[in-house]
């Protein structure tokens, strides 16, 4: 490292030397051309190998444009003609295409000249069938035209006693007085029994369809001796009303309210072929579904079905079953009118008037087929139904409040008001005094102003609702005192131990 660095100083001195003998410059000295001299095989040679050196760099750079050339002429040859297969292939799938719509629509004009063939013959044979089936609900309803006009002669011509003329008497069995409208009622309920036929009391709601059905009930006990048994079949809400109005008004008859567990049913059940053992028995639909068995063994004067649109189905459960039931009569009660349902109309018909088929699965054969032809027909639909109303209607007797409002009693409204307890006010004032009430308030919104009413609401009618306190109760008694002899508590552990008998 030493000597190299000394010889660096003396080359560096040694520029330094030149350069201020003016020998040293930064710039390069100029060529030194070599003197002529006369040329030599040596150079003749190199300027002939220069020459063939710059031929063939001349000759392969034209061999590499030639090839070039030729490669892009190859390469476009091959793609006009690739290019010229495509443009053939799509021209053929074109010409195909046109070929294959032109052959779609021919074909789709075939068919769909096929199927407004196919579909006028369908139209016709519904056609058909529509009118063979309205034929043949016709001839049915032909059938019972004549209990139909003997109904319409029973139907009363007004609500009072001087309208129309009343032959039944009230029964004496009854412990309060009929109104004139339900002793018309009762009237033409026992006429209709008299005449062997069916009907619908279908007063609106409020009218005493219940009293009326007891009174024709005590009726038939004390004029024809027939004390049932007969079968009431209602909602469970107003089983318990309905026994609580028997015993009101007709205290006489024996009723069999039946309810209860599996086992409380069975025990009702113990003995109840006997004859005399009940006079009227009073169940829901539910139980009379799930006892149906033991229902449809016992022979039943009369079947008295109240809110009479549980049945208007003929294909539930409870219509198929309670139409299997050995019943002399039957009473239907509802609080609505006709409606305009062919199901419901046929159903209701049926169920009046069971012996115009041969049998309940004839029935239900039967309306399936004409259902499934006249549904969607609304001109057979109207006709059926317009039809089905002029053949019920006699069998039903509905008799609405401002028809008979002289009858009734007069309603009375007494308003009474009563102070907040001092709980209440306290839960009241503080829930309005709440700045969550007062913000809900300001903002006008009806949700929040009507969730603020609510809550007031529940204040006044359910405060424990509103905040719950704890339940506590106010009895208190008090300590028990035990008298014992003073020898007992004087005498050690150990003696009154041994005072004990073993």
């Amino acid at each position: 490292m030493v000597e190299k660095a000394k010889q660096e100083a003396y080359v560096a001195g040694r520029v330094a030397e030149l350069a201020r003998a003016g020998l040293w410059a930064e710039r390069r000295l100029p060529r030194v051309l070599e003197p002529p001299r006369t040329k030599s095989h040596w150079d003749y040679l190199l300027e002939e190998m220069a020459w063939l050196a710059q031929d063939f760099a001349h000759e392969r750079k034209w061999k590499k444009q030639a090839a070039k050339k030729c490669a892009r002429a190859v390469q476009k040859y091959f793609q006009d003609k690739a290019i010229a297969a495509q443009k053939a292939e799509k021209a053929q799938e074109i010409q195909l295409r046109k070929i294959a719509a032109f052959a779609a629509k021919e074909i789709r004009t075939f068919w769909s000249n096929v199927e407004k063939l196919v579909e006028w013959k369908r139209v016709r044979r519904v056609e058909r069938a529509r009118k063979q089936a309205l034929d043949e609900q016709l001839s049915y309803i032909r059938r019972v035209e004549a209990a139909a006009v003997l109904a319409a002669s029973l139907q009363p011509t007004g609500t009072t006693l001087s309208e129309t003329a009343v032959a039944t008497p009230v029964p004496r069995l009854l412990r309060h007085v009929l109104r004139e409208y339900q002793h018309v009622g009762l009237h033409w309920l026992a006429t209709m029994y008299a005449r062997g036929l069916n009907g619908i009391l279908a007063d609106e709601m409020g009218l005493g369809k219940t009293v009326q059905t007891i009174a024709l009930l005590a009726h038939l006990a004390q004029e024809r001796g027939d004390w049932g048994p007969h079968l009431v079949v209602a909602p469970t809400s107003v089983v318990l009303n309905w026994e609580m109005e028997f015993k009101k008004w007709c205290p006489a008859f024996k009723i069999l309210t039946y309810y209860g567990t599996i086992k409380e049913r069975k025990m009702k059940r113990v003995g109840w072929t006997k004859a005399n053992s009940f006079h009227v028995c009073i169940t829901s639909y539910k139980l009379v579904v799930q006892d149906h068995q033991s229902f449809r063994r016992k022979r039943w004067k009369y079947l008295i079905l109240d809110e009479a649109q549980n049945i208007k189905n003929f294909k539930s459960q409870r219509w198929q079953m309670l139409l299997n039931f050995q019943t002399e009569r039957r009473l239907l009660l509802t609080g609505t009118p006709l409606q305009n349902s062919l199901l419901e109309l046929w159903s209701l018909m049926h169920f009046l008037m069971p012996d115009v088929f041969a049998s309940h699965s004839e029935f239900r054969e039967w309306f399936s087929e004409v259902a499934g032809i006249a549904d969607g027909s609304n001109r057979y639909n109207e006709a059926l139904v317009r039809r089905l109303h002029e053949v019920l209607r006699p069998f039903l007797l509905r008799r609405l409040k401002q028809d008979v409002e002289r009858q009734m009693p007069r309603k009375y409204e007494h308003v009474l008001l009563c102070r907040l307890s001092k709980r209440q006010r306290f839960l009241y004032d503080d829930f309005m005094s709440r700045a969550k009430t007062k913000e809900s308030l300001a903002s006008g919104h009806l949700l929040s102003v009507i969730n603020v009413l609510m809550q007031l609401r529940k204040v006044c009618n359910h405060p424990d609702l509103f905040e719950p306190r704890p339940v506590s109760s106010p009895l208190q008694e008090p300590g028990l005192r035990l008298v014992v002899p003073a020898l007992a508590l004087l005498a050690g552990p150990a003696e009154r131990l041994g005072s004990i008998p073993q």
